[in-house]
């Protein structure tokens, strides 16, 4: 490639901003009460008591079920709580003199918890799932204004898997043309049809990954639920499981990968790039040859290559195998 483009590349990578992705090992809106104390032992209490509370929300977060089971549930003791808090922001306070109420942030250290977790062999997922819009989809014995409105409103940028709600549901499946425009106003790079539906007295929610060019993905059958707001919440929960059992990482050491990245502007080389760079899982990377419409890239990896794959498509990347090799894209539904 010529010295201009090749000089424009690499200053397009340095100024370009990484992904706005929340940080996992923080924990928000914990809320904490002591009584029948003076107010400044009730907030060294009460911090103490959020440090514990959200150590083991976090933990609930990062890792399955099965695993904490198998680790002897892993319940977060105050004292391994301390160790674990690099900090709390209090969000809100209220002082008498017996009594402290608040309602905190506590900031975890990355290295403490990994470590944690590690030396009790428990895998964990450290990363956010790709935005999606959640599109409320009524099926048999379920009301599509009661099941959109159950969603009204619905948003939350901190979750393991961040999500927005439509501001419309449907009563059948919609194509993705009929839902990218608002994705799009979203920022989100899915959509997530929820389609609940009535069996033998109780709801059920299947839920579908779908995005532009790209085959749909049943994420999971969530339920049963007894009423439409236990639904909605059984999704988030849903949601969070199947990105953790896509993306935790169970195998040891690493494989190798060429590839080609594929883009037709260097917006879309950018966040090639960045999305490489960016991946929990992948190390040693290096761009072998680069020209205006491709690049030569190499790297290793952690996992199998599905969760490569998993890991990559949350950032909006499509990896393909293909007859001459390994192909990577960026979205161009977005």
């Amino acid at each position: 490639m010529n010295k201009p483009a090749f000089l424009l590349l690499s200053a397009l990578l340095l100024c370009a901003a990484p992904p706005g992705f929340a940080d996992p090992f923080k924990v928000r809106s914990v809320a904490v009460e002591v009584t029948g104390v003076s107010s400044v032992d009730g907030q060294r209490a009460a911090q103490s008591e959020a440090k514990t509370k959200a150590a083991n929300q976090l933990v609930r977060r990062l890792t399955l079920a099965e695993d904490r089971s198998a680790a002897g549930g892993l319940v977060i003791d105050a004292a391994t709580a301390l160790r674990l808090a690099a900090g709390v922001d209090t969000e809100d306070e209220k002082r008498s003199a017996t009594s402290y109420r608040a309602v905190v942030t506590v900031n975890f250290d990355p290295r403490a918890v990994r470590s944690y977790l590690d030396a009790r062999n428990v895998p964990f997922v450290e990363s956010q799932a790709a935005k999606a819009m959640i599109v409320p989809v009524s099926g048999p014995g379920v009301s599509v204004q009661s099941w959109g409105a159950a969603w009204s409103g619905a948003v939350d940028a901190e979750a393991l898997t961040p999500y927005a709600a439509s501001q419309e549901s449907w009563d059948r499946s919609p194509a993705w043309e009929s839902l990218q425009a608002e994705a799009r106003t979203l920022g989100a790079l899915r959509a997530v049809l929820a389609e609940a539906y009535l069996e033998r007295g109780q709801i059920y929610v299947k839920l579908t990954d779908r995005r532009f060019a790209e085959p749909d993905v049943t994420l999971a059958i969530a339920g049963p639920f007894a009423d439409l707001t236990s639904a909605r919440n059984g999704v988030v929960a849903e949601m969070e499981t199947a990105w953790k059992r896509s993306s935790i990482i169970r195998s040891v050491g690493s494989t190798g990968m060429s590839l080609v990245a594929r883009f037709s502007t260097l917006a879309d080389w950018v966040r090639i790039h960045r999305g490489l760079e960016g991946s929990r899982i992948i190390s040693a990377l290096q761009v072998e040859a680069l020209t205006t419409r491709g690049a030569d890239v190499s790297f290793v990896y952690a996992g199998r290559p599905d969760q490569l794959a998993a890991d990559l498509r949350a950032k909006g990347l499509y990896l393909r195998a293909g007859e001459t090799g390994w192909t990577l894209e960026a979205s161009a539904g977005q």
